[in-house]
């Protein structure tokens, strides 16, 4: 596999769950492209990704941003919480858009 991201419903939520650049391959444009592709996936949608911290403005070069407003879903609160807990350095992001219209509410 070169590369892949993904993006998931999760009780009702768009959560981008993850992306893979193969190591031989990145800083070469991939990861701008899947991000690229993300955006048009998403369009007016909103949506929550937890990534590494350092990745902060490679994901705010779509609009999201550090989650401050309002209550993010539980689900996510305890997830994020399993990784600081773990150890990772991550933070909650939240690009702003329309509900998802693609499953049950939280």
């Amino acid at each position: 596999m070169v590369a892949a991201v993904r993006v998931a419903n999760e009780n009702g939520h768009l959560v981008l769950r993850g992306m893979y650049i193969d190591e031989r391959l990145q800083r070469q444009g991939i990861g701008s492209a899947l991000l690229a592709a993300v955006d048009s996936f998403l369009g007016l949608r909103g949506c929550w990704c937890i990534p590494y911290a350092h990745l902060r403005d490679f994901y705010a070069a779509i609009g999201f941003g550090e989650h401050s407003a309002g209550e993010p879903p539980e689900f996510l609160v305890k997830r994020l919480e399993s990784y600081v807990a773990a150890g990772r350095p991550v933070v909650l992001m939240w690009r702003p858009g329309e509900p998802c219209s693609c499953g049950r509410p939280d």
